[in-house]
Order: structure tokens, then C-alpha cells, then sequence
């Protein structure tokens, strides 16, 4: 009997271990609202996978590239990123879906916009760094 329970427990620890802290989760997620919100190009290039789909509660959808040409010619511009309730919701070995709730505000253009979003985001690992492979966002009333 204690063999099997060993057997059990050896056979569990190894998908405990292997999934991450849910805090790094929370750190990466504050790390690309701070990129975001200051236009910095280094983290935004090495957190954004370069097929990155980036869609937006109003249906638009950007790519890495997109995000990047936005910012420099002025045309989006975020104010406040503040995410909370932030939440690991799926883990494998290369892939993980972040799930949380976002108040965002900016300018779009010359409108202005204040938001609170439900996103969720799914990362990848590209040779063994996690980027951003896709993020969707719907409105919160």
C-alpha cells in the first residue's frame, strides 16, 4: 500500500512542479502594461511574438508590427493600463492562457477612451522565452 501511494505521489508532483507560480504570470502581465503604457519598444519586442493577433474589444486587430506603427505615429496611446484579478486559467509546456480584468484609457486617434475590459491572453514559449501570442478583450458594463 505505501508503495502505491509513493507511486502516486511521484507520479503527481511532477505537474505540480512543472507549472508555474501564478506571480510570474502577474509580473508579466504588469511588464507589458508598463511597456505599453511608455511605448518601450525593447520589452515590447522581446514580450510580443512576432504572429502576435492583438484584438481589441471593438473587433480591430493588430499585429506586432501594427502596435509598434501606432505608437510611433501617435495614432494609440494608452493613459492608464491597470489590470487586475489576474489569473494562470490554462498551463502546458509551451503554452499557457492568462485570463483578467483591465481598465484601460487613452486616445484612439483624437477620441479619447476609458475602459474596463475582460482580456484574455495566451503565451507562448518561443525558444525558452514566453511571448504574447494572442490577446482578446471584451467591454465590461
Amino acid at each position: 500500500m505505501r508503495v502505491l501511494f509513493l507511486i502516486i505521489c511521484f507520479a503527481f508532483s511532477g505537474k505540480v512542479q512543472a507549472q508555474p507560480n501564478e506571480a510570474i504570470w502577474k509580473i508579466r502581465v504588469k511588464q507589458l502594461d508598463e511597456a505599453l503604457l511608455n511605448k518601450d519598444s525593447a520589452i515590447i519586442f522581446r514580450l510580443l511574438h512576432e504572429d502576435l493577433s492583438f484584438a481589441h474589444s471593438n473587433g480591430w486587430v493588430q499585429s506586432r508590427s501594427d502596435i509598434w506603427a501606432d505608437f510611433r505615429s501617435g495614432r494609440l496611446s494608452y493613459t492608464q493600463l491597470v489590470s487586475d484579478s489576474i489569473q494562470l486559467t490554462r498551463y502546458a509546456k509551451n503554452r499557457a492562457t492568462i485570463t483578467y480584468r483591465l481598465k484601460a484609457g487613452g486616445t484612439l486617434g483624437n477620441k479619447n477612451f476609458n475602459l474596463t475590459l475582460a482580456v484574455m491572453q495566451v503565451w507562448v514559449r518561443d525558444k525558452k522565452v514566453w511571448k504574447l501570442y494572442a490577446r482578446q478583450s471584451a467591454k465590461v458594463e
